[in-house]
């Protein structure tokens, strides 16, 4: 039987050398990705033509070539062998060459398989390649030290190597890099440098691009200003019997006076080269206004106000501080006053706004209203957390007790009871409202709300409409501010 298949094999070879070439394999392959020996090995592939008559000869791993099957290709190309048993064909273990063609051998398509005696598969290839190499930040004078290596091991004696390095910087044949950067490759900024690492084995390379950034090493160098130079005037002798002491003028020795001593002031404000060589040279002269022989202006507001602070802050620090106050008259005697030195119109002495009385120490106070007169008062703790009588709050309020409360009987009797009680106590809050911002912003938030539903009786125009609405207002209250807390600390204690 193998004596029929290879004299078979012999005449279609010879018959293919005669036949001129016209079709080609584009795609060869085996149809499963192994085949063992109790198997029938298929072959399947792709020819560029219809209705092809399609062969493969396998050549053996000592060289020995013989035909093994042929094939037709369908109306699409697509060619399918009949099984061959890999027992019949493979015996001696190592890599087969197939190559499947249809009159030319030399143009057909070859595929290597690898028989390792009990099964047949396609040979496999080795690929080299790099393991990822992760960029560095160093220094001058530090040592960059790593150690490089391929994916698989199995490549024998690779050999590294660098392109494009940095002077100084090598790599062995275990793959250690090694690079210390000397002064020349620092700058005033930081530097990349960008090189390849590069592997060859068995007749394969690969390369990893890494990047080491030398961070920066030199500071910009400063350009001095220059100076220009100053003519001293020629002095003539004056021969008298008696010299007279000359004085010294104060102006410094490079101002020119043929020009406008302003042109100094202005380089010293706007070029900031300038100043530093001015203040490194001339710390003699308490400012660049001395130095040209000119009056130094006033500054409004004076350098230790915050302009983002409300002004007036500052003047109430000066007039309820002594420490403050001795501080500011010892540190800016220039000024005419606290009022100057921040910016305000100064108010005429003795005169003092609605709601406050003149003390015998020049200062405005809030006026505490007789107990005869409270009626008519203004609500202290109100004005001193709103800051003044003109507040939209404080305005309100008194809008509604003039308007709703005061018109009505019931209104009226309850304003002269609330007085009593009010009266008693809120000079003292309105007091500590003043001394302390937290404790004034504290009571702030806590009368908004009351507030809010005090609106509600803007609407109140009968004697029933007040009564009704003032008892509303007053449970309303009452719940926010007592029985809500009440609320809360049950709740907490029986969690508890």
């Amino acid at each position: 039987m193998k004596t029929k298949l290879v004299g078979l094999g012999t005449l279609s070879l010879f018959l293919i050398m005669l036949i001129p070439a016209y079709a080609e394999i584009t795609e060869f392959s085996i149809e499963k990705s192994f085949y063992t020996i109790d198997e029938g090995i298929v072959f399947v592939g792709i020819a560029n033509e219809a209705n092809t008559m399609i062969n493969v000869v396998m050549a053996s791993p000592n060289g020995k070539e013989s035909y093994l099957v042929g094939a037709m290709s369908n109306s699409e190309g697509v060619f399918e062998t009949m099984p061959k048993n890999v027992d019949d064909f493979f015996s001696a273990v190592g890599t087969y060459q197939f190559t499947a063609f249809t009159i030319q051998k030399d143009n057909g398509k070859s595929l290597s398989l690898e028989f390792d005696g009990d099964k047949v598969l396609e040979e496999t290839f080795l690929v080299l390649k790099l393991n990822s190499i992760e960029n560095r930040i160093t220094e001058i004078d530090k040592t960059v030290s790593f150690t490089v290596s391929i994916t698989d091991t199995t490549f024998t004696n690779p050999i590294y190597s660098l392109e494009n390095e940095p002077t100084g910087a090598t790599i062995d044949s275990n793959g250690q890099f090694v690079w210390t950067p000397t002064a020349s490759h620092g700058n005033i900024e930081d530097v990349d440098y960008n090189f390849d690492i590069i592997v060859n084995a068995d007749n394969q390379e690969d390369r990893e691009n890494i990047t080491i950034i030398v961070k920066k090493a030199y500071e910009q160098p400063v350009v001095e200003p220059v100076v220009e130079p100053v003519v001293e005037p020629v002095v003539e002798p004056v021969v008298e019997p008696v010299v007279e002491p000359v004085v010294e003028s104060a102006i410094a020795s490079f101002v020119d006076k043929s020009k406008d001593p302003q042109s100094y002031v202005d380089r010293y404000n706007n070029e900031p080269a300038y100043k530093e060589w001015f203040d490194d040279n001339y710390s003699q002269y308490s400012s660049i206004y001395q130095a040209v022989g000119l009056e130094e202006p006033l500054q409004v507001p004076a350098s230790f106000v915050d302009k983002s602070k409300d002004p007036q802050s500052y003047v109430d620090r000066y007039n309820n501080e002594p420490a403050y106050k001795e501080w500011f008259d010892d540190n800016y005697s220039q000024y005419s006053s606290i009022y100057q030195a921040v910016g305000l119109e100064e108010p005429e002495f003795g005169i003092c706004g609605p709601g406050t009385i003149l003390n015998p120490d020049g200062v405005c106070s809030v006026a505490l209203e007789e107990p005869e007169e409270k009626e008519g008062g203004g609500c202290l703790i109100a004005t001193a957390a709103y800051g003044s009588e003109l507040a939209p709050q404080v305005q309100m309020l008194r809008e509604i007790r003039d308007n709703q409360l005061m018109n009505t009987e019931s209104g009226s009797a309850f304003m002269t009871t609330f007085n009593d009680v009010y009266y008693s106590f809120s000079p003292t809050i309105a007091d500590m409202e003043r001394e302390s911002p937290v404790f004034k912003e504290i009571v702030k938030a806590g009368l908004t709300p009351m507030i809010s539903t005090l609106s509600i009786m803007e609407s109140a125009e009968t004697e029933s409409e007040v009564l009704g609405l003032g008892l509303s207002v007053i449970a309303l209250n009452l719940g926010m501010y007592i029985g809500l807390p009440i609320i809360g600390v049950i709740v907490i204690v029986k969690r508890k």
